[in-house]
């Protein structure tokens, strides 16, 4: 499933922009997603999701939530998963030096 969100407002410095969506949402069929509008709380400024199933060929071993050893800066916890077989990227949460995004065929990572 492919999630994709934007927002009908955005802070710019000062001043608040109402967005539009994207024009090339309207190149996908009607049928092959599903519309969520967040309601806005009191202190935000509100958002929208488009969810889009999407087939997989390839699934990183390298899932949200899973914990991984890395040489230099030690344990740290994926946050997320992307990119083509050959070269799959992770965003990994390390406790000494906060989030990094790493290219797995030269992280070194270890999963434990």
């Amino acid at each position: 499933m492919l999630v994709l969100s934007g927002a009908k407002k955005r802070r710019l410095y000062t001043s608040v922009q109402e967005q539009q969506p994207s024009r090339f949402l309207a190149d996908i069929p009607a049928s092959c997603y599903q519309c969520i509008e967040k309601r806005p709380r009191a202190d935000a400024i509100s958002s929208s999701v488009l969810k889009v199933p999407v087939s997989h060929s390839h699934i990183s071993p390298y899932a949200a939530g899973a914990r991984v050893r890395h040489p230099k800066w030690g344990v740290g916890v994926v946050r997320d998963s992307y990119g083509e077989t050959d070269d799959v990227k992770v965003m990994v949460n390390f406790s000494s030096v906060g989030i990094k995004r790493l290219s797995l065929k030269f992280a070194n990572l270890e999963k434990i």
